[in-house]
């Protein structure tokens, strides 16, 4: 899961992007061994974000993310 609240500036002093997280909920998940030693693992999200930039109104939008890991053999033999 992502911070809260994300900041960003540009190089100019107008440059200004607010991201507020307002909702969060996972959609989907999925586990799996690759190549009989290497554990996959992938989690999908549905975010809703408040963005505030520079001199614009806020308005809402809605991400759908992704968290991928692939793990190491740890100590595991492939075949």
């Amino acid at each position: 899961m992502l911070v809260t609240t994300l900041r960003f500036t540009g190089e100019g002093a107008d440059g200004k992007l607010i991201l507020t997280e307002l909702s969060s909920r996972r959609i989907g998940h999925s586990a799996r061994l690759m190549v009989h030693c290497r554990d996959e693992t992938n989690d999908r999200f549905r975010q809703s974000y408040r963005v505030e930039r520079d001199q614009e109104p806020p308005r809402t939008v809605t991400l759908v993310c992704m968290e991928y890991q692939l793990s190491t053999k740890g100590g595991r033999t492939c075949r």
